[in-house]
């Protein structure tokens, strides 16, 4: 029954286009709701459901203080279980668009709270990784593998432009910007650029497949979905293109893509 009174409002409007107009006496009930009730969070999934529903909505309120408002929340709670639980989910609001106080807070309250060693290792890793790709910032150094099984890093492309893709054979607007690509390359073949296709596919041999069966040229690296470039680099939408500078500093961490004509204008600027 609590669940229903907490979601209802939401989805009727979702549903109608309308916001319901709700009883005095249903919003007090719904304000009598217990949201800290550790023996009903471990027996029943709804009520586990509302309880992370109920926070990501807190969470979701556009405010300059939500994250704060969201780690005391937590803090002020009395059920470990549910402490816990909520704590995890702060990881995905680590972010560089947040101020450097709101990501200190939510690393604070998982290691606070966390009882899964592996989320409080993960929001960790995430946090070391988020100010390390800031546009003017030097180009973290990876070594990813070719199709032959050569280890190829990217200090070996000092002095040079390096302009990146990041792609799967599975990604339909990836495959849809090889023909742009293969345009780039030879028209700046010969300068001091250097083009690197970086597949996260889970399956390497596709990817060798793929490369083969049409004729892929450039640089092309195989780091799959577990590689810890791919959280270094912090993918998590492809296709995406980045840009480096001859001096290795990232000029562009979200550049243009191969098919738009400006791209051009962008990389003699840096050649």
């Amino acid at each position: 029954m609590a669940l229903l009174k907490e979601i209802y409002p939401k989805t009727h409007k979702r549903l109608t286009k309308s916001a319901v107009q709700n009883s005095e006496k249903f919003v007090i009930e719904l304000a009598a709701i217990d949201y800290d009730n550790a023996a009903d969070f471990e027996t029943f999934k709804s009520y586990r459901d509302l309880v992370t529903e109920s926070f990501i909505t807190k969470l979701n309120v556009n405010t300059e203080k939500k994250i704060e408002k969201g780690t005391k929340y937590i803090n002020d709670l009395k059920s470990k279980n549910i402490q816990s639980h909520l704590s995890r989910l702060l990881v995905a609001y680590l972010s560089a668009k947040n101020k450097e106080y709101d990501n200190d807070l939510i690393v604070k309250t998982i290691q606070k709270f966390a009882e899964d060693q592996e989320i409080i290792r993960q929001a960790q890793i995430k946090y070391d990784n988020l100010y390390r790709i800031e546009v003017g910032k030097s180009a973290p150094n990876f070594n990813l593998e070719n199709q032959k099984g050569d280890l190829i890093s990217l200090e070996s492309f000092n002095g040079k432009v390096v302009y990146i893709d990041i792609w799967a054979t599975w990604c339909a607007p990836c495959i849809n910007e090889i023909p742009a690509i293969k345009s780039l390359e030879n028209k700046y073949h010969n300068k001091d650029i250097v083009f690197l296709s970086i597949s996260i596919d889970k399956d390497k041999q596709k990817w060798k497949d793929f490369l083969r069966s049409n004729k892929m040229q450039g640089i092309q690296l195989y780091a799959g979905i577990e590689n810890e470039f791919v959280q270094i680099y912090n993918i998590k939408t492809i296709p995406r293109f980045i840009l480096i500078d001859k001096q290795g500093k990232i000029v562009d961490d979200n550049a243009l893509k191969p098919s738009n004509t400006d791209i051009y204008s962008i990389l003699n600027k840096y050649l």
